[in-house]
């Protein structure tokens, strides 16, 4: 059991750090850090289950297309 909580708690610092430490602030002022967040998400889940289906909800802010809401669910 302790093998499995350690790389439970080694996969959990390693996305911390790159949500943190590489993309970095995510906010609706800065729309390529949202992109880079879902990406990194979608990419996380998707290396764990190919059996995910994402639908994106948009909108734009500024004349700048953001994405507005990522849905995720097993189909």
């Amino acid at each position: 059991m302790n093998e499995d909580r350690d790389q439970i708690e080694a996969n959990l610092r390693l996305h911390v750090d790159r949500l943190a430490g590489l993309i970095s602030v995510r906010t609706l002022k800065k729309p390529k850090t949202m992109e880079a967040t879902i990406g990194y998400i979608e990419g996380a889940i998707m290396g764990f289950c190919k059996c995910f289906a994402f639908r994106y909800e948009h909108a734009t802010k500024r004349g700048d297309e953001i994405t507005k809401g990522v849905h995720g669910k097993i189909p």
